[in-house]
């Protein structure tokens, strides 16, 4: 059967796959069909499309002129390194550099969190022409109330087996100095304050982990961000019986499940605090980073006894949140587009609904092409421990796919997604096929 068509790409599985498995539920709702794959798997498929939309998380530059000429695809972006993590003084320059390779030729769509980058990206002069819509994220959408059920399975078994712990999600992308030189050499001279900022708020946050750990019996759970080394981590925190360093799925189950949250200059300090969970940020002595919107829903402690206080590790209990949880969704407002309301998803499905395509038949891959994707994705792997082991120092740097999207993009996986969030989106009555495509490639549609 002839459908339109949608293509979602996934980089990094634990952060991408549960917001992408929403909107790909959405734009069915909407009579698309939907591919999810990696970048690899698509790459293999797109010569056999020649009419889709093509929705990716930033600007392609190595392929994108040949997908708009090959596939015929209109092209939507939406970038979440341009979240509300950023501080306002670095707004316009991030978004300058994240969107100079964007044309109107190349480029269609443009969705962003709020109005606010919505507004400064319009400034730039390489996007006129381009539809700009500060619609949201359907990330965020998964940090509402209404979809903490979905969780609860994940979230019960996590508290079952570490009971009352203090999770610390990092976000510097550096664990060693070595990565901190590779990060200067590499990134625009507009940044180079914010990478060196980044690597003192490390070595500031690996002392205070330490010295929490030392202090406080319980456990403590590390959640390494995806740029960065987890063994880098075991190996500084090998010492210590109740520190585990783990970054295993989706990261809610593992927030909605701690007393506290820790950490420094991430976007999850605005999901703990829409969800009452105490978080605490330590001595971010930068005026204007106090100005973002995580530093506002945070608790920023300058010594260690305001980490015990803020975490309830003095006293006994927290005595900070009452006066914040009531005001996150008015301080945030401005800056985010769908903590209310219509969920992001569904205003970019019904958005890109309105998109005249031709309708495409389902995509059929050969046996033959299925065991060489395979076979190619198994040596690639293997080439990967190989480098993994002989060169640690340059793999801890440069992280590979294979730890982006350690599981894949697999059907049982999506499966088990849709299963869960049909039922709040109102499709809980909808038969939803999930198909397995070739090796990281899922379609989903309703039949």
């Amino acid at each position: 059967m002839e459908k339109k068509t949608i293509i979602l790409t996934i980089e990094i599985g634990d952060r991408e796959l549960v917001p992408k498995t929403l909107l790909a539920l959405e734009l069915v709702k909407q009579g698309f069909r939907v591919y999810m794959g990696s970048f690899r798997a698509i790459h293999e498929i797109h010569k056999k499309i020649n009419s889709c939309v093509f929705f990716h998380k930033s600007s392609y530059r190595s392929r994108i002129r040949k997908y708009k000429k090959n596939m015929g695809a209109v092209v939507a972006i939406l970038d979440e390194e341009l979240g509300p993590a950023i501080v306002p003084s670095r707004m316009k320059g991030l978004c300058e550099d994240r969107c100079k390779a964007i044309n109107h030729e190349d480029y269609d769509y443009i969705f962003t969190l709020g109005e606010g980058y919505r507004k400064r990206i319009s400034e730039l002069p390489n996007v006129k022409g381009i539809k700009i819509l500060p619609y949201g994220w359907p990330r965020i959408d998964l940090w509402r109330r209404e979809f903490k059920g979905i969780y609860e399975q994940r979230l019960n078994s996590i508290k079952d087996f570490y009971g009352n712990y203090l999770l610390f999600i990092s976000s510097f992308g550096i664990t060693t100095k070595s990565a901190f030189e590779y990060q200067l050499s590499v990134c625009p001279e507009s940044e180079v304050e914010t990478v060196k900022r980044s690597y003192e708020a490390y070595k500031s946050y690996v002392s205070l982990l330490k010295r929490l750990a030392e202090h406080y019996d319980g456990k403590i759970i590390i959640r390494p961000h995806t740029s960065e080394s987890i063994e880098d981590w075991k190996k500084i925190f090998h010492e210590f019986d109740n520190v585990e360093v783990l970054r295993e799925g989706d990261v809610t189950p593992w927030l909605l499940g701690a007393f506290g949250v820790l950490t420094y200059r991430s976007t999850v300090a605005i999901q703990a605090a829409l969800n009452d969970i105490p978080v605490v940020q330590y001595q971010i002595n930068h005026v204007d980073e106090k100005n973002g919107a995580v530093y506002r829903v945070s608790n920023c402690a300058e010594t260690f006894e305001d980490v015990l206080n803020y975490l309830g590790l003095k006293n006994g209990a927290s005595t900070f949140r009452e006066a914040n949880v009531a005001t996150v969704d008015e301080l945030l407002k401005d800056e985010i587009a769908s903590l209310a309301g219509c969920f992001s998803a569904s205003k970019i499905a019904e958005e890109l609904s309105l998109i005249p395509l031709i309708p495409q038949q389902e995509i059929k891959i050969s046996l033959l092409m299925k065991r060489a994707s395979k076979l190619w994705s198994r040596f690639k792997y293997f080439e990967y421990k190989l480098k993994k082991k002989l060169f640690p120092v340059h793999m801890s740097i440069r992280v590979s796919r294979f730890e982006k999207l350690p599981n894949g993009v697999n059907r049982n996986e999506i499966s088990q997604y849709i299963k869960s969030i049909s039922p709040i989106i109102g499709l809980e009555d909808k038969p939803i096929k999930c198909t397995q495509v070739m090796n990281d490639l899922v379609s989903v549609e309703i039949v």
